[in-house]
């Protein structure tokens, strides 16, 4: 009996070990096949990202220029963010394209380099400005585009700046002189700046030719010393009369005349036609509006003008308009002024002189001739028109007529006592 009932227990027990080892089999086989969809969704969820990711990776280490390739048609969540990427990069496209434009059709040269002074970017402006093709110069230190004396010391002042902190031209617009391809000198017009593109360092310059500015500088500082040496010789002083603003102005060789300075002249609140002799100061104010409005064409005035020690210095006024509007309409004037006191003291007095001998000589019922002759022109006396009768309204005659006023028994004498003196003074 004992041995029956553990028949049937082995019996059993082998069967329910079949039944266990075959369920065994099947959840070992159902696990499998799990992990392998598991694995293979796993696959086709992770190979769009890790394109999307080596795609990105590219673009982000600045090759912005290759064909982007993302699984755009994706479905679900994968396509979407395939498509925003997309999106990213082609304005990342458009604004780099953008950029190049800008920076390649720039008029001024645009020059970029790293912190050791190697040329990473150099657009077409620059190239025309140094003579170089951007593919000579791109890798190369910035140094050739310098004088000598400047290249020596240009990496220092990057050891400077890079280790010390230390910008002498970073953010400042200067001239400098820079070397073409070919060794010419020139000037140019530089700012520099600085920046990042992520732990890098750049600087970049902005270049000018302005050798031509430069030239014309030099020339107009020339003509400005040739001016002043000439306006310095003849005692002139120029003055402006600025008609809208209703302003003079005058320089410190013009306000000198009278004893001023241009900080007390060119006040807005300083009117000079106080300085003006009062018997004339209308006369000089009157000419002056006139000949702007078109109706007097003198352009030439002599006056008397207070100095400030109390007498009066005549001045001359030479003046011309300098500019005017788009209508035509006078709205600047430029003069001369020139200190005549002296030439008008010999004029006076010489003035003085002839009224006393003009009243002699009518007292004596005399006359008295002259004749230049560098011209043969006869000056006769009111004393000589009187003698002979003519009224001085008709003017001298010609020297050649004058003989004809003496008697012809005396003309020989008269003739001959002329030429003497004539010999005699030459």
């Amino acid at each position: 009996f004992d041995v029956a009932v553990l028949t049937r227990w082995e019996a059993l027990g082998a069967g329910w070990s079949n039944i266990l080892s075959e369920s065994s089999l099947l959840a070992l086989l159902a696990l499998l096949i799990g992990v392998g969809l598991v694995a293979l969704f796993a696959g086709y969820l992770t190979e769009p990202l890790q394109r999307i990711t080596t795609q990105v990776k590219d673009f982000g280490i600045g090759q912005l220029n290759q064909e982007l390739v993302l699984p755009v048609e994706a479905p679900g969540e994968i396509g979407k963010l395939a498509r925003a990427f997309s999106r990213l990069v082609t304005d990342l496209q458009d604004n780099q394209a953008r950029t190049e434009n800008i920076v390649a059709h720039s008029v001024d040269g645009m020059i970029v380099i790293n912190e050791v002074g190697e040329i990473v970017s150099f657009n077409r402006a620059a190239e025309k400005i140094f003579d170089y093709q951007r593919s000579e110069v791109i890798g190369r230190n910035v140094k050739i585009l310098m004088p000598t004396q400047d290249a020596q010391k240009h990496d220092q002042y990057l050891d400077f700046y890079r280790y010390r902190g230390e910008a002498s031209v970073i953010g400042k617009g200067r001239e400098i002189t820079a070397v073409k391809k070919g060794g010419d000198e020139f000037y140019v017009e530089m700012s520099v700046s600085e920046f990042y593109q992520g732990e890098t360092r750049y600087f970049g310059a902005t270049v000018r030719d302005i050798s031509e500015q430069r030239r014309a500088k030099i020339e107009l500082l020339r003509q400005k010393e040739t001016l002043e040496f000439a306006l310095d010789g003849g005692g002139l002083g120029i003055w402006q009369w600025n008609i809208p603003g209703e302003r003079f102005e005058f320089c410190a060789r013009a306000s000198g005349m009278v004893g001023l300075t241009p900080a007390t002249m060119n006040r807005p609140n300083f009117d000079w036609y106080e300085l003006v002799d009062p018997s004339q100061r209308e006369r000089v104010i009157d000419s002056l509006l006139n000949y702007v409005r078109g109706i007097a064409e003198r352009t030439q005035l002599e006056f008397r003008m207070l100095h400030t020690d109390g007498h009066y210095v005549w001045v001359q006024h030479t003046f011309k308009v300098s500019r005017r509007d788009s209508l035509g309409v006078p709205v600047e004037v430029v003069g001369i002024q020139q200190d005549i006191t002296d030439r008008k003291r010999h004029e006076l007095a010489l003035e003085e002189r002839t009224d006393k001998l003009e009243l002699a000589e009518s007292v004596a019922e005399m006359g008295h001739w002259s004749v230049d002759l560098r011209t043969n022109k006869l000056h006769w006396s009111e004393g000589v028109f009187r003698i002979y009768g003519i009224d001085p309204e008709w003017g001298e005659p010609e020297l050649e007529d004058a003989i004809e006023f003496y008697h012809p028994d005396d003309r020989a004498v008269v003739e001959a006592a002329v030429n003497s003196a004539i010999e005699e003074n030459k």
